[in-house]
């Protein structure tokens, strides 16, 4: 059976010729009735401020749950970004990699190019002065031709028309 302190309070005992005072057993209920009382009351309150700790613990749990959970989706979202990031640099490099060999390429290209023109230009230049010394050995053979060559006589009719 669980006492209250109106329990105890209202609680009477039989009198006896050698018992104790009853204005002290009453005094003394009284005090212990008030002190029950009081225990009452503060366990009502430990009682409430357990429950109002509970929920706060339950708060703080889910929102620890919620920062973990945060933590971990903002650490897989830098994780991603950097994979990310991983890719296009590495995409970024090869496209500059391929624009550097294409750079390459033509520039062989151009020389190469500059290279046949100059080989054309000299045969050219080459065949040009092998018709122009065949001309002139032609035109001195013509004078050496025309210097030996002697004078023909002057005929009469040379003579009468001058």
């Amino acid at each position: 059976m669980k006492l209250s302190p109106l329990d105890i309070s209202k609680q009477d005992f039989a009198h006896s010729l050698r018992g104790y005072n009853p204005a002290e057993v009453r005094a003394f209920l009284e005090k212990v009735a008030d002190e029950l009382a009081e225990l009452d009351a503060e366990r009502a309150r430990l009682f409430q401020q357990s429950i109002k700790f509970e929920t706060q613990l339950e708060s703080y749990k889910q929102m620890e749950k919620a920062l973990r959970d945060g933590l971990l989706a903002a650490q897989k979202a830098l994780e991603g970004a950097q994979e990310s990031t991983k890719r296009e640099r590495e995409l970024m490099l090869r496209e500059a990699q391929a624009e550097a060999e294409q750079i390459i390429y033509e520039a062989k290209r151009k020389v190469q190019a500059a290279h046949d023109e100059l080989h054309r230009l000299t045969s050219q230049r080459d065949a040009y002065l092998k018709r122009l010394r065949f001309l002139l050995q032609s035109q001195q053979e013509l004078i050496d031709m025309l210097e030996d060559q002697k004078p023909l006589p002057e005929t009469d009719h040379d003579q009468s028309s001058g």
